[in-house]
């Protein structure tokens, strides 16, 4: 099942969703496919209690999972992940 839908900030026909399993998809553009960018792509064990994308001048969105042992971050729509703080 689809835990959350996140839209792409400024960029209203593009969206990032995360399964419940912590899978990512994005649609790049109306009339796409929907692309796999991680299967499980969290770290084992890190379930997300919330989750956002946060626009930044001249790089791409960064995707924020808040989990209970800290904020993860990743710059690539959940491909990879960084552990920001605990």
């Amino acid at each position: 099942p689809v835990r959350y839908i996140l839209p792409v900030p400024g960029r209203s026909q593009r969206l990032c969703v995360v399964t419940a399993q912590g899978s990512i998809y994005r649609l790049a553009a109306e009339g796409e496919n929907w692309r796999l960018q991680g299967q499980e792509a969290l770290p084992h064990g890190m379930e997300p209690q919330e989750m956002a994308l946060v626009t930044r001048s001249q790089a791409s969105p960064l995707l924020l999972a808040i989990t209970r042992d800290g904020v993860l971050m990743s710059d690539d729509y959940g491909a990879n992940w960084t552990l920001a703080a605990q």
